[in-house]
């Protein structure tokens, strides 16, 4: 404020106090905080059920799996800080198509990006945790491998996520988020209490995240008149079918058997390669890849006279 005050003319320091708008704010923070709360109490609640029915040893194998799957969505997370102002701000000038263009892009290209990271960690997470732990804890892999299938749901999403937030009226939504973010802690529960393996604890959110992606779905096209119908086709089925193709080379091609380093690095390269190529074939636009071609062509040109 001193900066503002001392580097810009037109800022003054005026006193007020506007009862509707505060009354707005703490509505809105107070439904968000009501939201949040519910995701901490989700996250630490199955912790908690993890270790009385399971022991120390698979909430170890949980704590790894969480700093493996925080490290490879930090780069997604900073993507998407970079375009949430901008739909935040398509929505607050009334540019209602802009916004829906933004939503679909991000949303694709949030998922593409994650599935860039996602698909060889899949692949590769037994032999990578063997290098990097040498005794790896007990199931450790398997939570891995479906927290992965989770974020990819929940990457799709944060567009969606962000434009019901600019809209401003989030109650509906926290309050459907907290019943079934409670339902995963009540069904893990059970699950577990009936012998079920501590896989359960992941499967259950997998299952129930369906249902908050139908949820943001259907508040998107009340909140913003978001082109459900499009968007299903667009986007959802385009991100299923990349990973659905993604998904199948990677299981088929195999490790060698001499399984060292090498090989491994060899492997993990080639499903990249082929990600990459399915995003840039069956992922893109026919204008998006021409986009991706005249600008690869320029960098081109411009390393190869920079070589001259």
């Amino acid at each position: 404020a001193l900066y503002c005050k001392r580097h810009f003319t037109e800022c003054h320091f005026v006193w007020g106090f506007d009862r509707r708008l505060l009354s707005k704010m703490f509505v809105f923070s107070g439904w968000a905080f009501w939201g949040a709360s519910s995701m901490v109490l989700r996250e630490h609640g199955v912790n908690i059920l993890l270790n009385i029915f399971c022991g120390p040893v698979v909430n170890a194998a949980r704590g790894i799996t969480t700093q493996v799957t925080n490290a490879a969505t930090l780069f997604i997370n900073n993507f998407m800080q970079a375009v949430n102002p901008q739909i935040t701000k398509s929505f607050s000038a009334g540019d209602l198509k802009e916004m829906h263009r933004l939503i679909f892009k991000s949303s694709r290209f949030s998922f593409y990006l994650m599935l860039m990271i996602a698909i060889p960690l899949l692949k590769g997470a037994d032999y990578a945790l063997e290098l990097w732990l040498v005794c790896v804890p007990e199931h450790t892999v398997d939570f891995i491998q479906l927290l992965i299938i989770f974020c990819l749901m929940d990457t799709l999403m944060q567009p969606l996520i962000t434009g019901i937030l600019a809209e401003g009226n989030i109650r509906t939504y926290e309050i459907i988020l907290t019943v079934l973010n409670l339902c995963i802690i009540l069904l893990s529960y059970f699950a577990l209490k009936y012998g079920y393996a501590p896989e359960s604890v992941y499967i259950v959110p997998i299952i129930i995240e369906v249902g908050i992606i139908i949820c943001r779905i259907w508040l998107s096209g009340k909140a913003y008149s978001l082109p459900i119908k499009r968007y299903c086709i667009e986007v959802l089925c385009n991100a299923f079918l990349v990973f659905t193709v993604t998904g199948i080379f990677a299981w088929w091609i195999q490790f060698p058997t001499h399984n060292n380093i090498f090989s491994f690095i060899a492997v993990e390269l080639i499903v990249l390669l082929f990600t990459c190529l399915t995003v840039y074939i069956l992922g893109l636009t026919q204008h998006e890849r021409i986009l991706i071609a005249t600008y690869l062509s320029k960098k081109t040109k411009m390393h190869n006279k920079n070589v001259k």
